[in-house]
């Protein structure tokens, strides 16, 4: 095996590989010859996205490479999904088929994941961060030996961030909309909401989204907030 990554790529491939076979594959940093090795890593990746992947399965080598952070990792699992019939079907349960009833084609696949963001909101995903990195979740954990977290955020739930009701709900309660004639107080599930209608909320939630942005450069998708409601959008449109 020639390993050129991070260490989890070649301990997933070769925890598998010795489950499937028996055989507990030698590791090193170079290869002798051309042919019976099996090459992970990104030596040849430098221009894919992040998740980007390529299994390359040849009858006397195979190559598995994939953009960074994540895409080499992928690739791993994609080949034994694909190649070896692997299923990560929990967390604590992997079914391994029998070494002598593999068939693994020969071929290249590659692969870039038409979703960026990909959170399937399970608890078992998010008490363990190795199992939702095999379903391909990249929004779970920001250990770096399972890829990280995509830079892109939610969409919503963003409020508090913005405009923290903590900081200034006590002095300025007319910065939160007005709910059926009362101030919104509701801090659950990223509230309360604003008042949009105030040019003041306008120019504060600006200028910290700014700051966010600039302290977070890789950011893909900035945070907006819950739904607007009634009297607050008609009274956004009054304005307008």
């Amino acid at each position: 095996m020639l390993y050129h990554q991070k260490n989890t790529r070649q301990k997933n491939f070769r925890g598998c590989f010795r489950e499937i076979t028996g055989l507990n594959l030698p590791i090193n940093n170079k290869a002798s010859g051309s042919a019976g090795h099996v090459y992970i890593g990104e030596s040849d990746s430098s221009n894919m996205p992040d998740e980007e992947l390529c299994v390359i399965v040849k009858e006397d080598s195979l190559a598995i490479s994939g953009g960074r952070p994540r895409g080499t990792l992928y690739g791993v699992y994609q080949f034994f999904e694909d190649g070896a019939g692997v299923r990560f079907l929990i967390y604590d349960h992997t079914y391994i088929p029998k070494a002598d009833s593999l068939k693994i084609p020969f071929g290249k696949f590659c692969y870039n994941p038409p979703f960026s963001f990909r959170w399937s909101y399970y608890a078992e995903n998010s008490k363990e961060p190795e199992f939702a990195a095999r379903l391909r979740v990249n929004t779970v954990t920001t250990a770096e030996k399972l890829g990280g977290k995509t830079p892109q955020n939610l969409i919503g739930h963003s409020v508090d961030m913005l405009l923290p009701f903590s900081q200034y709900g006590a002095e300025h309660p007319e910065y939160y909309a007005l709910v059926d004639g009362v101030r919104d107080t509701n801090t659950d599930g990223g509230g309360p909401q604003l008042c949009v209608s105030n040019p003041e909320v306008i120019k504060l939630v600006a200028e910290n989204a700014i700051k966010h942005l600039d302290k977070h450069p890789g950011l893909r998708i900035s945070p907006s907030a819950r739904r607007i409601p009634p009297d607050t959008a008609i009274a956004t449109h009054a304005r307008l």
